[in-house]
């Protein structure tokens, strides 16, 4: 009966919640003096940030609740969350695609500070181990506008947290995904953090080492980039290897004045298999400045009421160089199916860099005006080593050359009235094309500046204090990022204009449904956009007008301490309009479930089973020469661990995890470019001082 009445509400349409149900947060206490019982103290809003959070979009996941996940990156924190999709590839990593909105359209930061990489517009998460942060923080819907443009699809923060009052070590070592009697992966990390005097310092180091993916046994020229080994084995070329080091610096002047600094690097050698379009093997050749990120973040907060409320400055670089090493087999000794294979190395270099500026002001009870300054500039470079002849070598030529920036000013207004909670904000953005040049000559381009408006208008109402029920609507853009104005392989379009959505949301959240164990919440979206930018055929184009509407609604039961079960059912429509067809790579029904459980003596355990629907994929067919359009499959999943925690007297607390993941996928998908890594077994060994 409950969980009809829940499904019958998700159809109705409600919104999704603050903190993941699964793991209810205990009830905040009710403010003194002015404020709804229930809401946290202004001053704790303030001291996260001076970034109004919308009301309940945010869901928040504790490191604590990320160790019982048995994620051990930031990927694998996700890959069951409600509204999110993690894609992951031998190339890109696990990247994230929130509300059926590009990759490119949620912005990731670590504090604040943004981390994508301005040539894609996503970052691999699974470099990132669960160790280094404190929570997550997924806010999706409509986000604030001071959050900056390109967050159609919402906002990722990663937290540090505060201090660390004593010092921590966390270290671990897995392996997994067994093949012919042997692990095809082995992966490990350290974290840690420690503070003397005035100074706290955090740093986690992560790698892995992988032989590649199972394939299948049958070559399949259906499909886009699939050629395959008659006799099967492993995929040639899905061998890859990631390095990346995060470390933190903070300081505090004193208890109203901090200043934190961030340097991240990646490291990544891959290399991506044959595949039919050009019979060849790519290698994306990384050296120590691969990736690498430096942060400077300088926060106020006041400790006592007034008229300025908090401010934060934030000062970033994002450094990336990517080469590409392609080669053609003459003797055709490599399996290949395009005769016509030719080669080019190439080497890209990205830089992107500015900041930002945040305050807050407070001029009436219960109010807060957030005013914001952002500006980044952009950089893109590219060369091109050409095929020698016979006897000869060749070097680097310049091929391209590119220069844009973007600034964006916002005011967003929080105002509390009874039981009334109401947000308005605007923002005004522009981005310019400064300089295109191919084989050292300029080109003609388009320096026209694209503005563009952002603007959202949010209520929410509280019901008591355990019925919350909230409206929004919004207009949000996405500028095109370097890979589609620029790109020379990929149909770059300098021609391109921003995307934008008009947004309109409705939801509710029950902190006790029914029960005081229960909690659920519902969310019913509908997004129009114009100009959607995607691939049409080989060129990034605007295509026009599509649509991203559904549900996410969300169940969660907690009746002991050591027991918690959740149920999250999102349903997605995706169509573009202008072409009368589904967007690719969306999936419309995903549905999750799972329990976890701590046991007697040391032990814990979780199950989640996983189910999505079947897709529309583009595929590439070798007779005709085009790009077309089918159906993937559908799939079951199921990924269950058992973890054993023991404490050595006085010194470190270790622990053992067997985990079983995609326990009902087969090895491969046929005719896939990007095979899955089917059935996996981890054994995961770690240890905290």
């Amino acid at each position: 009966m409950i969980l009809s009445l829940w499904l019958l509400a998700g159809g109705l349409g409600v919104c999704p919640v603050r903190a993941t149900p699964a793991v209810p947060a205990p009830v905040p206490a009710p403010l003194t003096g002015e404020g709804h019982p229930g809401d946290p103290k202004e001053d704790e809003v303030i001291v996260r940030s001076t970034t109004i959070k919308p009301p309940g979009t945010t869901t928040r996941i504790p490191r604590r609740e990320m160790i019982e996940r048995g994620a051990v990156n930031i990927g694998e924190v996700l890959e069951t969350e409600l509204g999110a999709e993690i894609h992951v590839g031998p190339k890109d990593g696990a990247t994230l695609q929130l509300g059926g909105f590009d990759e490119k359209s949620t912005q990731v930061t670590i504090e604040g500070i943004p981390i994508l990489e301005s040539y894609s517009g996503f970052i691999d998460l699974s470099l990132f181990p669960v160790g280094l942060f404190s929570s997550v923080e997924l806010e999706r819907g409509i986000v604030s506008v001071t959050a900056g443009t390109n967050t159609q699809g919402g906002v990722l923060t990663l937290r540090l947290g505060g201090g660390c009052p004593t010092p921590r070590l966390d270290a671990f070592v897995l392996t997994g995904k067994p093949y012919h009697g042997r692990p095809l992966d082995w992966r490990g990390a350290v974290s840690g953090c420690a503070s003397v005097g005035k100074w706290t310092f955090l740093g986690a180091a992560d790698w892995l080492v992988s032989d590649g993916y199972v394939v299948s046994g049958d070559l399949v020229q259906t499909r886009e980039n699939a050629s395959f080994h008659e006799d099967g084995g492993l995929r040639e070329g899905s061998d890859q290897e990631k390095r990346a080091v995060t470390a933190v610096t903070r300081y505090e002047f004193t208890p109203a004045w901090t200043i934190t600094g961030l340097f991240t690097f990646m490291q990544a050698p891959r290399s991506v298999p044959v595949h039919t379009r050009s019979g060849f093997k790519r290698y994306w050749t990384m050296t120590f400045y691969d990736s690498f990120i430096l942060g400077l973040s300088g926060r106020w907060q006041p400790r006592s009421s007034g008229t300025a409320r908090g401010a934060q400055v934030v000062f970033f670089w994002h450094h990336h160089k990517d080469q590409l090493d392609d080669w053609e087999d003459l003797n055709y000794t490599r399996l290949s199916t395009n005769p016509a294979a030719f080669f080019q190395s190439s080497a890209y270099v990205n830089d992107s860099l500015g900041g930002f500026g945040e305050a807050g002001f407070s001029f009436l009870k219960r109010q807060k005006l957030t005013l914001g300054l952002r500006y980044q500039l952009q950089f893109h470079s590219a060369s091109e080593k050409p095929v020698p002849d016979p006897g000869e070598t060749s070097g680097w030529d310049s091929y391209t050359e590119m220069v844009d920036h973007l600034a964006t000013l916002s005011a967003e207004n929080m105002l509390r009235l009874g039981d009334w909670r109401l947000v308005q904000g605007i923002s005004g953005s522009v981005m310019q094309l400064v300089s295109r040049q191919i084989r050292d000559t300029d080109y003609a381009v388009d320096e026209s500046p694209m503005p563009g408006i952002e603007a959202r208008l949010l209520a929410e109402y509280h019901l008591a204090r355990d019925w919350k029920f909230s409206l929004g609507l919004g207009h949000k853009i996405r500028y095109p990022v370097f890979k589609e104005l620029f790109s020379n392989r990929v149909g770059g379009n300098p021609d391109l204009q921003p995307e934008k959505a008009l947004m309109a949301e409705a939801g509710f959240e029950a902190r006790r449904l029914f029960h005081a164990t229960l909690k659920a919440s519902s969310r019913l979206f509908y997004n129009r956009v114009n100009g959607l930018i995607d691939r049409w055929g080989d060129v990034y184009e605007n295509l026009g007008d599509a649509t991203l509407a559904g549900t996410e609604s969300e169940l969660g039961w907690r009746p002991d301490p050591a027991f918690a079960a959740f149920l999250r059912y999102r349903y997605l429509y995706a169509r573009d309009l202008e072409h009368d067809r589904p967007l690719v790579n969306r999936t419309p029904h995903k549905l999750t479930t799972g329990l976890r459980l701590h046991l007697r003596a040391g032990f814990s355990g979780g199950l989640e089973v996983d189910y999505r629907s079947r897709k529309q994929v583009e595929f590439y067919d070798l007779d005709d020469g085009q790009y077309h359009f089918a159906d993937s499959e559908g799939r079951w999943l199921i990924h269950a661990r058992i973890r054993y925690d023991l404490k050595l007297g006085a010194g470190p607390d270790a622990w053992l995890m067997l985990s079983g993941r995609n326990l009902l996928d087969v090895h491969y998908e046929e005719g896939s470019f990007e095979p899955r890594p089917g059935r996996e077994l981890w054994l995961t060994l770690g240890a905290s001082l």
